[in-house]
């Protein structure tokens, strides 16, 4: 079945974006960013706020609280770090978090795709709004590194073709052709043209890929991991909030939301992957 609940409420945001889009009603400039900045917190935030459960459920932290003292300091410095990276060396920090991102994401189809493909559908998910938009994505790519990203841009546009063509290749040529796989990428491809590129982030980030991550991660899971969601998105939050008191006053709104949410996230990516990562790991390890 290639309509199923993890990908219903992706299709709907998919249909809504492009009706507004062909309405010409899609939000854009400092409209997608607040819009952005709502939908990473109401529907991003909560799929990486429950990272302290599902680390205490697979024994993670050990069974006193001074394990789970060490996972939220080890979590929150890893974080911090990170932030500081970025503003350090802003284009090097963007380019691994693209890089990471495009791993990250390419999770989305583990039951679908195999190593090298997943890897590929993850750069390409990534690259394509700088093939489709590329004055866009520069103007955006700037603002986050205060530096000129033309060079970024081109090297996404390239690795868009190549690993797209390869990926259609691939699965193409192999049996099973995974129509589920073959319908969520045609969808994306075709809100990637379509819309611009923060709505598009919009409606893949908040529509497929958290939501799917939340479902795979909740199954079997009570009220507790609710409010746990609920107290860490509002911790990253007030974070959020002090960084704006931090920054520099003469950095215009838009820039200001925009460097907020995607150095927020790219924060809270890097410990985020590595602890599944490193739990699917011994997982595997343990049932090999």
């Amino acid at each position: 079945m290639i309509l199923r609940g993890d990908n219903a409420a992706f299709l709907v945001a998919c249909l809504v974006a492009l009706f507004l889009a062909y309405m010409e009603l899609a939000p854009d400039g400092r409209t997608a960013v607040t819009f952005l900045a709502v939908a990473v917190v109401t529907m991003g935030l909560p799929h990486g706020a429950i990272d302290a459960w599902y680390a205490e459920r697979r024994g993670f932290t050990g069974d006193g609280w001074q394990g789970s003292v060490v996972f939220y300091l080890w979590y929150t410095g890893l974080a911090v770090l990170t932030a500081v990276v970025w503003f350090l060396f802003p284009v090097f920090s963007l380019c691994v978090f693209l890089l990471i991102s495009a791993w990250h994401f390419s999770g989305d189809w583990r039951d679908h795709l195999v190593s090298l493909e997943r890897l590929a559908a993850g750069i390409t998910l990534v690259s394509l709004p700088a093939l489709f938009h590329p004055e866009s994505v520069q103007v955006l790519y700037s603002a986050l590194t205060g530096e000129p990203s033309s060079t970024i841009v081109v090297a996404q546009s390239f690795s868009a073709v190549v690993f797209g063509v390869f990926l259609f290749l691939s699965i193409l040529y192999r049996a099973p052709r995974q129509p589920q796989f073959l319908f969520e990428s045609s969808i994306l491809l075709v809100c990637a043209w379509a819309l611009p590129p923060i709505t598009f982030f919009l409606v893949y980030f908040c529509g497929l890929h958290s939501v799917r991550h939340l479902l795979r991660i909740l199954k079997g899971a009570g009220y507790r991991v609710g409010l746990s969601a609920f107290l860490h998105t509002l911790l990253a939050v007030l974070i959020a909030m002090t960084a704006w008191i931090i920054f520099p006053a003469h950095i215009e709104i838009e820039q200001l939301l925009l460097g907020t949410v995607f150095i927020g996230l790219a924060s809270l990516t890097v410990p985020h992957m590595l602890l599944h990562d490193v739990l699917a790991h011994l997982h595997k390890a343990e049932n090999s």
